[in-house]
């Protein structure tokens, strides 16, 4: 049941449950949607200070994407870990940050509302 797939972990936050979940193998054709709070053009950000998913990205060839509004990117850059990870793309409403082909920065605008 639901109910059991799911238990509030100690942050209160609703997470799998360990006894009924089973591992799934993300591979390089999978998407991992990634939030933070705040991010930059060079495609890192600044989450909430644990680390998870850090280390989650550190595990997976999945395409990383980084979901913000337009006001939670810099331009500026930030001192960074060793095991700060880079996304491979950031978006907002009116912008996509992404690594080109040849591993230059494009950016791409769309209109505003």
């Amino acid at each position: 049941s639901e109910e059991q797939d799911f238990i509030s972990s100690s942050l209160g936050v609703m997470e799998p449950n360990p006894e009924t979940a089973h591992a799934v193998k993300l591979t390089k054709n999978d998407v991992v949607l990634v939030p933070g709070v705040v991010f930059n053009k060079g495609r890192y950000r600044i989450g909430r200070g644990k680390g998870f998913y850090d280390r989650f990205l550190a595990t997976t060839d999945a395409y990383s994407v980084g979901i913000a509004y337009d006001l939670q990117l810099l331009d500026e850059d930030w001192p960074r870990k060793p095991w700060d990870k880079q996304l491979q793309m950031v978006m907002t409403e009116l912008q996509t940050i992404e690594e080109n082909r040849d591993g230059s920065k494009g950016t791409s605008f769309r209109k505003g509302k």
